[in-house]
């Protein structure tokens, strides 16, 4: 499984790759679960900072990281702000509570969002009917 993974992301002009790149390069985005190591994801966010010289348009990406250690946790914060990430810090006690928290402020933040509208989002349920 994991061999098919690096094939997939290996071929740089892949379908897949292309697709990646245009939405990290369209939509900001919030990396949750989601192993900032990962080379491909990387490679891609590498890309979008060498573009981002020529153009303003690039969004701004933001990655939810367990706290570890002060000396580890700026050294990554640094590398990936080089990327165009902007880390945000969980703690480890209750870090379900705290992404959920940041997540309904995020959704709340959008001008369109209101606390009905978050509680149906958190349930699943995309129909204001159900």
């Amino acid at each position: 499984m994991e061999n098919d993974y690096y094939n997939t992301f290996f071929n740089h002009l892949a379908f897949y790759n292309i697709i990646a790149t245009s939405f990290l390069r369209r939509y900001s985005s919030i990396f949750i679960g989601c192993s900032m190591q990962d080379i491909n994801i990387r490679r891609i966010l590498y890309q979008l900072q060498t573009e981002k010289i020529a153009s303003s348009d690039i969004k701004e990406h933001f990655a939810l990281i367990p706290s570890e250690s002060i000396e580890e946790d700026k050294f990554i914060d640094t590398l990936l702000k080089s990327l165009g990430v902007n880390v945000i810090r969980i703690p480890q006690k209750n870090k379900g509570r705290e992404i959920e928290r940041i997540l309904k402020q995020v959704y709340i933040s959008e001008d369109r969002m209101d606390e009905e509208t978050w509680r149906i989002v958190r349930k699943g349920s995309w129909s204001k009917n159900k």
